[in-house]
């Protein structure tokens, strides 16, 4: 089977959540033995940048929420934003700093926040400690999530 057809059927059983057939196609595809660099200086850097993708477009959504009913009269829509945002800003913060990495310097991988969303930070009111628990766990699941295909030894 060639490698087009192999992606095709696996983004099919991944949409089917088919994991049988994922697994299939993965222990069938040949393999390749390579010489790289440091694992986890490899994985830790893509995901620290991946996971400010994901907050930077959480917060962009929250902005244009913020925005969706600011229009509409609706200031506890807008206060619920407001806390989100603040949540999210202080666990991305603390996530930041569990890995030793400058918030700003991260976030300056994807080119930094969206002028709307530094203007909402600027708004937000004192984190929820609930809510900043949410946010944790949300950036510890996108920070933990395994390469399809990886094997770890």
């Amino acid at each position: 089977m060639n490698m087009r057809d192999r992606i095709s059927l696996t983004i099919k059983a991944i949409a089917e959540k088919d994991l049988v057939l994922v697994r299939q196609l993965m222990d069938s595809c040949p393999t390749e033995q390579v010489e790289v660099t440091s694992l986890e200086y490899l994985n830790t850097t893509r995901m620290l940048c991946r996971v400010a993708q994901l907050f930077e477009c959480d917060m962009r959504g929250l902005a244009l929420n913020f925005a969706s009913t600011a229009t509409r009269d609706n200031a506890e829509g807008a206060t619920e934003c407001l806390e989100q945002v603040a949540a999210a800003n202080q666990a991305f913060t603390e996530f930041c700093g569990d890995f030793n990495v400058c918030t700003d310097d991260l976030l300056g991988t994807m080119g930094g926040h969206h002028p709307a969303v530094t203007y909402l930070i600027g708004l937000s009111p004192k984190p929820k400690a609930d809510l900043v628990g949410h946010w944790r766990q949300t950036f510890a699941i996108a920070a933990s999530g395994e390469v399809l295909g990886e094997r770890r030894h």
